[in-house]
C-alpha cells in the first residue's frame, strides 16, 4: 500500500517557485505585448495597456500608503478595472481580499474588522467602483473609488514599480463560510498560486491561447484560474457579456443550469467543473448536448489547497460510477486517506483525505487556532521513514480506495451519521435516489422516532 501511494503521490514537477505571479505576468506581456489581454463590451486592452494600467494603480495606490504585507479589499463588479485593481495591488506587493457585492453587509463590516485586526486596527483601503460607493462603511475603510479617480490615475508613469513581493509573500485571502458561522480568510501565498496556474496553464491552455470568461464572483476562487491562467500563458479574459470563449470553469450547479442550451453551437471546446460533487449524469448529458468533441475536467481541491489539487478528465465509456472521479493529484500535490490516527487506510475502508504540498495555504487570517487545528505536522506515509515530517491539511472531505486503485470521494465527514451504530454517508442515499428519474433534488436527514432531527 505504501509503494502505491508513493506512485500516486509521484507528483513533483518543475515550475518557477522563484516567481511571483507579477513576475510571470511580465514576462508574458514582454512576449506578447500587443495581443488582447482582456475584452469587455466594447472595450479592450493589450498586455502592454493592460501592464501600464495596473503600474498606474498600483502607483495610485502606493500613494495612499498601500505597500508591502498589507491586505487591500475590493468590492467591486466585473470589469476591465477590476483586474487592473488586482494587479495594482499586486505590484504594491500587498495582497487582494475580494468581497462579494451582492453579500450582506454583516459580512462586508465583519471581513473589514477582520483585516483591520491583521494590522494592529488601521483601517484598510477597500477599492470600489461609483455605484457601489454607497454600500461600504465608510467609518470602517479608507475607500478608493476606481473609476471616479481615473483621470488622475491614466496621468501617472507606466513604470513598473519593482519588486516589492517575494514567492512567500501573501497574494491574496479568500473568506470562506465557516462551521461556526465565522467566515475564515485563507491566505495564499504567491509561491501556492503560481504552483497551480502553471499547472493550469500546462494542463488546459496546452500552448493554446485561449479566451476565458470572467463571470462567477471574485469572492469564489473559480474566478482564481479565469484571471491568471491566462494571463500568463497569451490567453485572453473575457468579461462574459460579450465576446466568444473557449473554455469555461463552472460548478456542477451551473453547469445544470446550462445543460439544455444549445452547446454545440457555441465555441466552447472544455469545462473545467470544480467546487461540488459532479454526477456523472450530468457529465453524460453535457456530452451529449454538444453532440461534439468536448474536454470535461472534473477539478477537487478546498480553497485551502489553492484552488485545484485533483484532477480527471471525464470519459463518457469508462466513467460509470455514480459521480466522476476526481482523479489524480495535481503537480507538487500529494493526497492521503487517512484514519484518526493519520494512518493509511486499506483499500475500501472509508478515511479521510488529507492534503500535501507546494499549495498548501499560509493559514487562516487572525486564528492561529483553527490554523493549528486544520494544518498538521506528521509522519510521511510516502517515505521509507514514516517519522519524516510532513505538513498536512485536514480537509474534512471522506474517501476510500477503490478496487480498481482509484479514489472515491463520498463527501463531507459532517454529512455522515450513525444509526444504530452503523456509519451513514446521507450523500451516497441521495445519490442513489437522484437516479429515479421523478427525483430532480432530494436532502436526506436523520429523524428520532420523536420525529425531531436525530
Amino acid at each position: 500500500m505504501n509503494q502505491d501511494l508513493r506512485a500516486y503521490n509521484d507528483t513533483a514537477s518543475p515550475y518557477p517557485a522563484d516567481k511571483t505571479v507579477v513576475e510571470l505576468f511580465e514576462a508574458q506581456v514582454a512576449c506578447t505585448p500587443d495581443d488582447d489581454a482582456i475584452h469587455y463590451a466594447d472595450q479592450s486592452l493589450t498586455y502592454r495597456e493592460l501592464k501600464d494600467r495596473a503600474n498606474q494603480v498600483a502607483a495610485h495606490l502606493g500613494a495612499r500608503g498601500v505597500g508591502p504585507d498589507q491586505l487591500v479589499a475590493l468590492y467591486m463588479d466585473h470589469s476591465i478595472d477590476v483586474v487592473c485593481a488586482i494587479l495594482g495591488v499586486l505590484k504594491t506587493g500587498a495582497a487582494y481580499v475580494p468581497v462579494d457585492p451582492a453579500s450582506p453587509k454583516e459580512r462586508l463590516a465583519f471581513m473589514l474588522r477582520d483585516i483591520a485586526a491583521a494590522r494592529a486596527g488601521a483601517l484598510p483601503v477597500l477599492v470600489t467602483q461609483s455605484h457601489l460607493e454607497s454600500s461600504v462603511p465608510r467609518s470602517a475603510a479608507r475607500v478608493m473609488t476606481l473609476d471616479a479617480d481615473l483621470a488622475p490615475i491614466t496621468g501617472l508613469p507606466v513604470v513598473n514599480p519593482g519588486r516589492p513581493t517575494a514567492p512567500d509573500s501573501l497574494a491574496y485571502v479568500i473568506y470562506t463560510s465557516g462551521s461556526t458561522g465565522t467566515p475564515k480568510g485563507v491566505m495564499i501565498e504567491h509561491r501556492s498560486l503560481v504552483n497551480y496556474i502553471w499547472w493550469a496553464k500546462e494542463r488546459y491552455s496546452r500552448g493554446e491561447r485561449l479566451a476565458w470568461p470572467l463571470f462567477s464572483s471574485l469572492a469564489f476562487d473559480l474566478t482564481v484560474t479565469s484571471i491568471f491562467t491566462p494571463l500568463i500563458s497569451g490567453g485572453r479574459i473575457v468579461v462574459i457579456e460579450s465576446g466568444a470563449v473557449d473554455i469555461v470553469k463552472l460548478t456542477p450547479a451551473h453547469l445544470a443550469m446550462i445543460k439544455d442550451m444549445n452547446l454545440g453551437a457555441t465555441r466552447i471546446r472544455k469545462l473545467i467543473v470544480g467546487g461540488e460533487d459532479f454526477k456523472t449524469a450530468l457529465a453524460r448529458e453535457i456530452t451529449d448536448n454538444f453532440g461534439r468533441p468536448v474536454d470535461i475536467y472534473n477539478e477537487y481541491g478546498p480553497t485551502e489547497a489553492t484552488v485545484g489539487c485533483m484532477i480527471h478528465r471525464y470519459d463518457v465509456e469508462k466513467d460509470l460510477a455514480l459521480s466522476v472521479p476526481i482523479g489524480t493529484p495535481a503537480a507538487n500535490t500529494g493526497i492521503y486517506i487517512l484514519d484518526e490516527q493519520l494512518r493509511p487506510v486499506p483499500s475500501g475502508v472509508i478515511g479521510e483525505m488529507y492534503l500535501a504540498g507546494d499549495g498548501l495555504a499560509r493559514g487562516y487570517l487572525n486564528r492561529p487556532d483553527l490554523t493549528a487545528q486544520k494544518f498538521l505536522t506528521a509522519g510521511d506515509p510516502r517515505q521509507k521513514d514514516p517519522a519524516a515530517p510532513l505538513r498536512l491539511y485536514k480537509s474534512g472531505d471522506l474517501a476510500r480506495w477503490g478496487i480498481d486503485g482509484r479514489m472515491e470521494f463520498l463527501g463531507r465527514a459532517d454529512h455522515q451519521v450513525k444509526v444504530a451504530g452503523a456509519r451513514i454517508e446521507l450523500g451516497e442515499i441521495e445519490a442513489r435516489l437522484l437516479e429515479h428519474h421523478d427525483v430532480r433534488e432530494c436532502v436526506v436527514d436523520t429523524v428520532n422516532p420523536l420525529g425531531m432531527r436525530a
